[in-house]
Formats: structure tokens, C-alpha cells, sequence
């Protein structure tokens, strides 16, 4: 059992459990319990973030390091419990159910699972798109959420012209889908500077020993 740790994060004195030792997989891993941590943050969701305050949002950043550190069923795990949150029709919402979508498309890419993969970041950009109708350059609860629409719809197509079945062996199959995934993961990454910031304030604050430090895939 992973026991969460107790320090001064943003917003004041609140637990923030360490990263799952392995990420889910359905179908090849047991569905985490009650006790797991992605579980135990969800539960904590009081709130969805706003402009003001999602720098102090911890269910919100933890959802964000949990993708980053490629817990992708995790991520999800948590952030739906956000969006649930969230004031419905608000760009807000619509943003934390982008993140969702990207977190879905990264598991299914990690499981081999191309056209689900396609689907899932074509619906990811369609969400960030209403999460900035006007296109503006200004960034949303710490992500710049123009570009990442644009790039999901880029990457979508690519994920679609690797579904033709041309690859010549199992290897390179794993190769591509390695790749694609790194490069849905690192659209978020690229254009969340702000979010990476506040994670690492709360991590430090909260002084985590080296074994449970945030790594990122990059």
C-alpha cells in the first residue's frame, strides 16, 4: 500500500500521495482499489479549478503529473472527477475533458490500439477547441489550449496513415506506437509550462524523498 505524505503544498497543509508503483492496463492488470492513490484523489475533488486558483488545485496538478509520468488509466481516473466539478458549458470543463481525452488516447496507444487512438485525440481537439472558441493565445487553467488543438488534429492524421497495416515486424509496430504516443504525451508538456511550475513548487514544498520525486516521460 502506498501511504501518502504530508507537507506544506499550495493551498496549505494537504496530503499528496506518492505516483502508483505500475500504471493500469484494462484487461492485462487488476482495477485499482479504493486505497489506491489515483482513487484517494479523486475523492478529495471539492472543487473544479478556475483562472484564480488552479495552481492550488491538487486533484487538478496531480492529474497532470500522473500523465506525464505515463499513468494514463490514473490520469483519467482523477481528472473525471474534476470535470465533474466543473460548471457545465464552461471552457473550463470542456478544457479538463480535452486532458481526458488525451489521457484515454495515450492508454489505448500504449496498448496497441491505433484507431482508437485517432478517435480519441480527434475528440481531444475537438474539446480543446471549445475551450478557446475565440482562439485566443492566452493560456487556460496553465495550458495554451490553440496550439494543442491544432497539434492533436496533426498528430490524429498521422496516427490514421500508420493504420494501413505496412509495417514489416512486431518491432517496428512497437516503434511507432512508442513514438506516437511520446507525441501526444509531449504536446500537453510543451504547452503546459505554467502547470509544470506549480507541480514542481508542490513537489518541493511537500519534499517527497528521491524515490517518489516526479520523473517525466519526455
Amino acid at each position: 500500500m502506498t501511504r501518502a505524505r504530508t507537507g506544506t503544498g499550495l493551498g496549505g497543509p494537504l496530503p499528496w500521495p506518492a505516483l502508483p508503483n505500475t500504471p493500469h492496463r484494462p484487461g492485462s492488470t487488476a482495477r485499482p482499489d479504493a486505497d489506491h492513490p489515483a482513487s484517494r484523489m479523486a475523492r478529495r475533488v471539492t472543487s473544479a479549478p478556475t483562472e484564480a486558483d488552479w495552481s492550488s488545485n491538487h486533484p487538478y496538478l496531480y492529474g497532470h503529473a500522473l500523465l506525464r509520468a505515463g499513468f494514463h488509466w490514473e490520469a483519467h481516473e482523477v481528472w473525471e472527477a474534476v470535470w465533474m466539478a466543473s460548471r457545465p458549458n464552461s471552457r473550463e470543463r470542456a478544457l479538463v475533458q480535452g486532458l481526458i481525452q488525451v489521457a484515454n488516447a495515450a492508454l489505448k496507444l500504449s496498448m496497441g490500439r491505433l484507431g482508437a487512438g485517432k478517435r480519441l485525440a480527434l475528440l481531444a481537439a475537438d474539446r480543446f477547441r471549445d475551450a478557446d472558441p475565440s482562439g485566443s493565445k492566452e493560456p487556460l487553467l496553465g495550458v495554451l489550449v490553440g496550439p494543442i488543438s491544432k497539434e492533436l488534429a496533426s498528430l490524429a492524421a498521422r496516427i490514421a496513415s500508420q493504420g494501413s497495416g505496412t509495417t514489416e515486424t512486431a518491432a517496428d509496430a512497437g516503434q511507432i506506437l512508442q513514438a506516437l504516443h511520446d507525441e501526444l504525451t509531449c504536446i500537453i508538456m510543451h504547452n503546459s509550462a505554467q502547470v509544470d511550475a506549480a507541480l514542481h513548487e508542490v513537489t518541493a514544498q511537500i519534499a517527497l524523498p528521491p524515490a517518489q520525486q516526479l520523473h517525466y516521460n519526455t
